[in-house]
């Protein structure tokens, strides 16, 4: 049950040529799916139109898409390259990276988020629970609904955090030197309470600046 690609046999002296596993399941098999993993080295990772309970992807060095995905648990486990995560519903969402560039778009439950120099962008809809970790890259966060709870921890980064206009939060920073700003205005308490402000929102930065957009 296991099918392995590699680069050459350790004898085999002579040139190379590239090689791709493409694996295409009957609809009746990938109805009944209930988990998918992939790990890869320096090669680039596609899934799409697949639906399954559970969906794991190691990379080290190649970028992966996801593309029309359903499923309850998606974990993206990456060193390098492009993480991009399209039209893909998940109760759970978890990336762990260390210098790739994220974008997600989809309809996304809970969003956990750590990387340490990757950009990331994050289109969420019926997100109700994000935590984001980053150290240098910027980050944007833009909520189509507004969450029951956001956290962000980052050393340097800017954080753009877009929210509905009638969103119902409070935002809280805890900043060394970076400043909140509310619709591009800055925010000189570093509070910022909308409506009853029912919902959280924390940012934890030490010079990285919070943009909270409502419009």
């Amino acid at each position: 049950n296991k099918l392995r690609v590699q680069y050459c046999k350790k004898s085999y002296v002579g040139k190379i040529s590239p090689k791709d596993l493409v694996i295409s399941l009957p609809r009746t098999l990938a109805e009944g799916l209930k988990e998918c993993e992939v790990s890869a080295v320096s090669c680039s990772v596609s899934i799409a139109d697949l639906t399954t309970e559970e969906i794991s992807v190691e990379s080290v060095s190649g970028a992966v898409l996801l593309e029309n995905i359903v499923t309850s648990e998606l974990d993206i486990d990456a060193v390098s390259g492009k993480i991009e995560i399209l039209s893909t519903t998940a109760k759970s969402l978890r990336i762990d990276t260390i210098s790739s560039s994220i974008t997600v778009d989809g309809t996304i439950k809970n969003a956990k988020l750590s990387s340490v120099s990757g950009g990331a962008t994050l289109n969420l809809d019926g997100c109700e629970k994000a935590r984001c970790s980053t150290v240098s890259g910027p980050l944007t966060v833009c909520f189509v609904q507004c969450p029951d709870e956001v956290k962000v921890d980052t050393t340097s980064s800017d954080v753009r955090i877009q929210l509905p206009p009638d969103a119902n939060i409070r935002v809280d920073m805890d900043s060394m030197s970076g400043s909140l700003y509310l619709n591009e205005e800055k925010v000189s308490n570093k509070e910022i309470v909308l409506h009853e402000g029912s919902a959280r929102c924390s940012v934890d930065t030490m010079s990285g600046n919070a943009y909270i957009i409502t419009k």
